[in-house]
């Protein structure tokens, strides 16, 4: 029997992910189907303890340098250029940084109303000059949200499959569901 199943694993990295401001892309499974963050340069797992970051390759400079910026975690596993960490809370904004840049993990991308509308209208253009020669272009729908509701409308996203996995929407602990 698993003491510690995928479905709790991943209701403690979407707390995680919360917590650092990561795209919902870096949520991936590995090779036998359990849940982690994934970034250029290493992963994030879910443990009993709290999350094991796992660095893989890179320089021993590299290494060097993580292990002093990510002093905040416990070393548990030291090699030449690679190594493990493990960290028994939820990071702070600040060390949220520090992991997403150490791991090459995306940040959240959050964009403005007028930002939202440029690239709309860019992708409109784009549409028609990719198929000129149709009787009715490629043209996405305007959205009838506005901006806002649209941001408020991802946030919902979030917080229904926080609730599917069982995590409550209240203040991120360590602790399960």
């Amino acid at each position: 029997m698993d003491t510690f199943p995928p479905a709790k694993q991943r209701a403690r990295l979407i707390k995680l992910m919360a917590a650092i401001d990561v795209t919902g892309r870096a949520l991936r499974r590995d090779e036998c189907g359990d849940p982690r963050l994934e970034g250029s340069r290493g992963h994030i797992y879910a443990a009993p303890e709290g999350f094991q970051f796992v660095l893989c390759g890179g320089s021993v400079r590299r290494w060097t340098y993580t292990k002093q910026v990510l002093s905040f975690a416990r070393l548990v596993q030291d090699g030449d250029d690679e190594g493990v960490f493990l960290l028994d809370r939820l990071p702070t904004a600040a060390e949220g940084h520090v992991i997403r840049d150490r791991f090459g993990i995306r940040r959240r991308v959050r964009l403005g109303d007028e930002e939202l509308e440029r690239r709309r209208v860019q992708g409109r253009a784009l549409a028609a000059r990719r198929f000129p020669n149709e009787k009715q272009p490629l043209v996405a729908r305007k959205s009838t949200r506005r901006p806002a509701e649209i941001e408020r409308a991802g946030d919902q996203v979030i917080a229904d499959l926080e609730r599917l996995a069982g995590v409550p929407h209240e203040e991120p602990s360590l602790e399960p569901a």
